[in-house]
């Protein structure tokens, strides 16, 4: 500011000089002009001092500024999270390199990020927009979102997303989205969860530890085992589960094997909280930390006393029969061999006692399989008080029971011991309202008398049986007593020696059914016994005399001349080719003459040799399977074909059974028979497990003893072939069956022009 007098006027020049003019007026108007120019020029300099001031503070902010967008841009360049700008419309403008988890940065810029949300997210990412165009931005209202990845791996990434609003150069408003990966937040999630609920829902005990011993948690298990709840063992000690049946050096043991190898693992005691001691198969193992430092002993353990009684169980089920809980064919036949395995060492003595009820069919044909199931288990019960303890009751199936008799011998010894088992079972049964009446026909054989292994005392027992059936049954006969008084014997022997040359013998033959179509396939020659006197013999009682007595020889050789005369006959009128089935009896099997025998047979009648089909139990052959695989090798060269009879009785292996020449598997009918029975499906399941062993030995596979359609339908379902049994074919004399094959090509040939 200038001050002003009436004679001198002064100028604050710049630099804070005076100028002092003279009082003219004109001098005046110039000094006030100048005056002016000089205010104007403070002015300036005021503002220009203002505007450099302004200028400093705005390079300074925009350093900050700058330094701000470069650590901005730095933190979201290396931030974990997806940072996406989009349009309005929803393309991506801009992204962060992270982003480039879902997708190259040039498949993402100018795509849609909705595009890469899973339809099934659809509503939430429209729903998070929505909220930030009301407010501007999510305002906290996160979303989880599943988004697609590109790659040969089409997982998914599991993000949460929030979102701005932000304004593009052209005004129109854009987007800025933060997604955060949470996938492996919800992996440990997950995680967490299985190792939870497989803590507390896993079979074993698992009991957790700090490092000083005391228990920190455990499951349910542990719980369920011990009787210990989960309250009265944290805090405590695993000493609390001691048994007392280890002593210091275990426990030595086991804490050095913990600290060098880090785990422990073996069988231990322990002992429940009713005071129970069960064994336990224990595993521990040592937790560490990410240094290596132990944190935590984690004990599992499984309890063996359960296992133990359920393998018992298991045990007990395999070697004992389900109706009437004796043991079965598998325990009698491992009983057998021991009783002779000890008998040869101690040069001892024991009595085989086979038994079949009498009358039991009858009951069981007329009231039914209920009533006839009861019958079973009232007399296995009373075999087994009949006997001693050291004594062995088995049930071979059916109505047939056997008694292994340590140290029984003798006839009379004998006697006392059979009379009181015929005794016991023959009194009276009241089941049902009924009384019921049921007999006991035993055949007895002693070792080493009647033979010095196991199936020929067997089979001799047997063979006694059925004489003592055929004298009228409720009777014992020993086997050497066959040749004793001629009553007792019937002299079926001497009988039977005659049959052959008198006429008496016969064969019936019985239909082969396919069973996909019903075509008849071919037959099995059944022989048969018309005695005058006796009336028809079954040939349960007369082959094992045959067997014994050599007549077998002599009587297979009539049955297979006779078989294929048969067939010779059949061709001549006729009929579609068949196969012939015929039996063979281990005696013939090793016949040294057997394959010459059957050649001739074949030539004789002009039969070509793939029409004859031998077949052979599978017992037997199991029993002599190195004596008999040469034969059986030389039937197969001449062309005849093999089949294995009664399977499924014998226990056989697929590995054995694989190195035999054989092209047919007969299942025994008492597993048929037992198919439809309420609770067999142990039956079912061996009948299966023997048909997959055929299907995969490539062989055929034949159901004896089929009378049911159930048993029908059941087996052609399972893949068995061909199909046996009253319900396709009874056992027919040769003139009947030539009708009956007449009759069944009739109805095909009609149905055939039927359909044509």
């Amino acid at each position: 500011m200038v001050a002003r007098s009436s004679s001198v006027r002064s100028a604050s020049l710049a630099g804070g000089q005076s100028l002092r003019l003279p009082g003219s007026s004109q001098q005046v108007a110039l000094h006030d002009q100048l005056y002016r120019y000089a205010e104007d020029l403070q002015h300036v300099l005021e503002r220009q001092s203002s505007l450099e001031e302004n200028c400093n503070t705005l390079r300074s902010a925009c350093v900050k500024l700058s330094e701000s967008q470069r650590l901005h841009n730095e933190i979201v360049g290396q931030s974990p999270d997806l940072h996406f700008v989009t349009a309005a419309d929803g393309r991506i403008l801009q992204a962060n390199p992270a982003a480039q988890t879902l997708a190259p940065m040039s498949q993402l810029i100018g795509s849609a990020l909705k595009d890469w949300v899973l339809p099934a997210c659809h509503p939430d990412f429209e729903a998070l927009l929505a909220h930030a165009g009301e407010r501007g931005r999510s305002d906290g209202q996160e979303k989880e979102l599943r988004l697609r990845r590109e790659g040969p791996n089409t997982t998914q990434l599991i993000v949460t997303a929030s979102v701005i609003v932000a304004n593009e150069d052209s005004g129109s408003p854009g987007y800025y989205w933060v997604l955060r990966d949470i996938t492996r937040i919800r992996e440990i999630q997950f995680e967490s969860q299985i190792s939870s609920m497989v803590f507390k829902e896993t079979s074993e005990a698992v009991m957790i530890t700090d490092i000083g011993g005391e228990i920190l948690a455990v499951n349910p298990a542990f719980s369920r085992i011990t009787g210990y709840s989960a309250e009265e063992t944290v805090g405590r000690r695993p000493t609390m589960l001691r048994s007392g049946m280890h002593d210091a050096g275990f426990y030595t043991s086991f804490w050095r094997s913990l600290q060098e190898k880090g785990y422990w693992q073996g069988e231990i005691y322990n002992r429940r909280k009713s005071g129970e001691i069960f064994s336990e198969w224990l595993t521990v193992n040592t937790a560490r930390d990410a240094n290596g430092q132990t944190i935590a002993y984690i004990a599992v353990f499984t309890d063996l006393s359960r296992i133990l009684q359920a393998e018992r169980r298991m045990s007990y089920l395999a070697h004992h029969d389900m109706l009437t809980g004796l043991p079965n064919r598998l325990l009698f036949n491992d009983r057998l061999e021991q009783a002779v395995a000890q008998a040869r060492r101690n040069a001892g003595r024991f009595t085989l006692i086979f038994i079949d009820l009498d009358r039991f069919k009858q009951i069981n044909d007329s009231l039914g399989h209920e009533i006839g199931d009861i019958v079973l288990r009232e007399a296995a019960a009373r075999l087994a008080m009949a006997v001693r303890e050291v004594d062995t009751v088995a049930r071979l199936g059916g109505d047939e029971f056997v008694i292994i008799a340590p140290e029984l011998a003798g006839p009379e010894a004998i006697a006392v011991v059979a009379n009181k088992v015929i005794d016991i079972v023959s009194q009276p049964m009241q089941i049902d309202g009924n009384e019921l009446f049921i007999g006991a026909s035993l055949g007895c054989a002693t070792y080493p008398e009647h033979g010095d292994e196991e199936a020929l005392l067997l089979k001799h027992a047997d063979a006694a049986m059925y004489v003592a059936k055929s004298l009228g049954g409720n009777t014992h006969v020993v086997f050497d007593s066959f040749d004793g008084a001629p009553g007792e014997a019937l002299h079926l022997e001497t009988e039977l020696r005659h049959a052959l040359e008198r006429g008496q013998l016969r064969l019936e033959y019985q239909p082969q059914i396919e069973a996909a179509s019903g075509r008849v396939l071919g037959v099995e020659a059944l022989l048969r016994w018309d005695h005058p006197k006796l009336g028809q013999v079954p040939p349960a009682h007369f082959i094992p005399v045959a067997e014994r007595s050599g007549l077998i020889l002599s009587i297979g050789q009539w049955v297979l001349q006779a078989a294929c005369a048969q067939l010779a006959a059949w061709d001549g009128i006729g009929l579609p080719p068949l196969t012939m089935a015929v039996n063979l009896s281990p005696r013939q099997l090793r016949d040294p003459l057997l394959v010459e025998s059957i050649r001739s047979a074949l030539a004789r009648h002009g039969i070509a040799a793939n029409r004859l089909e031998m077949e052979i139990t599978e017992s037997e052959i199991m029993q002599h399977l190195d004596a008999d695989r040469g034969k059986l090798a030389r039937l197969r060269e001449l062309g005849v074909k093999i089949a294995i009879d009664d399977f499924g009785t014998g226990y056989s292996s697929l590995a054995r059974l694989m190195n035999l020449p054989i092209d047919s598997l007969k299942i025994d009918r008492s597993f048929i028979s037992e198919l439809e029975r309420e609770g067999c499906s142990r039956a079912e399941a061996i009948t299966a497990a023997v048909l997959n062993m055929g299907m995969a030995l490539g062989v055929q596979l034949v159901a004896e003893g089929v009378e049911t359609d159930a048993q029908y339908a059941l087996l052609s379902g399972q893949g068995c072939q061909v199909i046996q049994g009253f319900l396709t074919g009874r056992p027919m004399r040769p003139e009947m069956l030539s009708l009956w094959l007449s009759s069944k090509a009739e109805a095909r040939s009609l149905a055939a022009s039927a359909q044509q």
